[in-house]
């Protein structure tokens, strides 16, 4: 038997899902040749965010790190994206629905990243 308890979902974990979601519904509307590739990339990053996400909520000691990586793979998906709308693998349309929740996780990423300790917060650019 299962168990029904689930962890708490915070925020920025919610913008992720739609974000996500909607990465998701895209891959298999690319070109063949493309989704088997760059789809799949979209599709690791998408775990590797939630793995990120995951620590940085649930292990302090880890957090620094954690939303540092989040936030170098959050804009390499973002970029992976642009690069296939703009060679036309994804329409404007679902393209354009990504911006939303994009957004959501950039203004919740940086303002957690803000409630760090000095010693632990991340600079724009990446750099402790």
């Amino acid at each position: 038997m299962q168990s029904s308890w689930q962890p708490k979902k915070i925020p920025i974990e919610r913008a992720l899902d739609k974000y996500t979601d909607i990465v998701e519904d895209l891959i298999p509307h690319m070109p063949k040749d493309i989704k088997h590739t760059w789809g799949q990339k979209l599709l690791d990053l998408d775990l590797v965010l939630y793995e990120l996400l995951y620590t940085a909520k649930e292990f302090p000691n880890e957090r620094q790190m954690a939303l540092r990586k989040f936030k170098n793979k959050f804009f390499l998906m973002q970029t992976i994206l642009r690069k296939a709308h703009n060679k036309k693998f994804i329409v404007t349309k679902a393209y354009t629905q990504t911006f939303e929740p994009a957004s959501n996780i950039e203004r919740q990423l940086t303002g957690w990243i803000k409630t760090l300790p000095a010693s632990e917060s991340v600079t724009a650019d990446g750099e402790c």
